[in-house]
């Protein structure tokens, strides 16, 4: 049975903001983030939700909006390089 000091903790931690960095890794946060606005908009989306068609829907969506999320950033460096000196 759940007491109430841990349900006090368990909402107090969505008042206390999670510190992350400003450190290339700490781009990897984004990861779960997307897989969760990926699964949710594919749920959504799909028709008729069977498990292997659902799966390689998400994979495929997740992949790439990663790859088109890394080539941004990498055209955003760039161009503030450019533009910075």
């Amino acid at each position: 049975m759940i007491q109430l000091c841990e349900i006090i903790n368990i909402c107090g931690s969505f008042t206390s903001p999670l510190e992350v960095g400003v450190t290339p890794w700490a781009l990897f946060w984004l990861l779960p983030l997307l897989a969760a606005v990926v699964v949710a908009y594919k749920a959504t989306k799909l028709e008729k939700i069977e498990a292997v068609s659902f799966i390689r829907e998400c994979t495929v969506l997740f992949l790439s909006l990663t790859v088109f999320t890394i080539l941004v950033g990498f055209a955003l460096t760039a161009f503030m390089w450019l533009v910075m000196g």
